[in-house]
């Protein structure tokens, strides 16, 4: 899936962007811990590599008491794709602003952009429409809340809940290709909000006679199973 979405529109190598988000875990199983924002329930974290544009391509599942910061190696040993010799930053927020973290984002070949704690509200007072470039994976991690499985995980093993949050990665990949858009009808492009988030491309493939895209079903069809 991620190379289809480098052919048609190309991974945003230049700027990425990382994140981790909580969970809640009611049945607990492995890798579960006290979720410190949930009053000490059982919960699950997800921590998230994604490009400019809030396509993921990395996930790693911890433990909910798990700091943000000790999961950034083990996010970035996860990429499914390696990047080409170009110039890379990495967007951080100010959770990760230890001397630990830079090192380990320089020893990968990135730029580390780790705002320091107090410094971002400063700067947002000083602009209020300056908004930050780390808001792509917050918005994916967003995405990713809409898919019920992954919201909250009822799955006793961790790899079980990995597969159904990579599965939600795939699909909003599937759903950023222009070709996955070909053949859908115009009011259903423009109320999908992945498709909105997404630049155009100039690759998109010709829809054969009868409107139909080969590799898809009908748009009826989806709608009717509740996709």
């Amino acid at each position: 899936m991620l190379l289809a979405y480098d052919e048609e529109v190309g991974v945003g190598w230049t700027w990425q962007l990382l994140d981790g988000a909580p969970g809640k875990a009611p049945p607990g199983g492995t890798v579960t811990g006290p979720n410190p924002t949930d009053r000490g329930k059982l919960g699950t974290k997800r921590s998230i590599l994604t490009d400019e544009r809030g396509v993921p391509f990395a996930l790693v599942v911890a433990e909910a008491n798990r700091h943000d910061s000790k999961l950034l190696e083990a996010t970035l040993e996860k990429r499914v794709l390696l990047p080409p010799l170009v110039s890379q930053h990495l967007c951080l927020d100010k959770g990760y602003d230890f001397q630990f973290c830079h090192e380990v984002a320089r020893a990968y070949l990135y730029v580390p952009h780790i705002r320091p704690i107090g410094e971002e509200p400063r700067r947002m007072e000083r602009n209020r429409k300056r908004r930050p470039r780390r808001w792509a994976v917050e918005r994916t991690i967003s995405w990713l809340n809409r898919s019920r499985r992954v919201l909250v995980r009822w799955e006793k093993k961790a790899e079980n809940y990995r597969a159904m949050a990579e599965l939600a990665c795939a699909w909003i990949t599937l759903r950023a290709l222009p070709s996955f858009w070909a053949a859908w009808p115009l009011d259903l492009k423009r109320a999908d909000p992945v498709r909105r988030g997404m630049p155009k491309s100039s690759k998109t493939p010709a829809i054969p006679p009868g409107g139909a895209h080969p590799s898809l079903p009908p748009a009826g069809a989806l709608l009717r199973r509740g996709m």
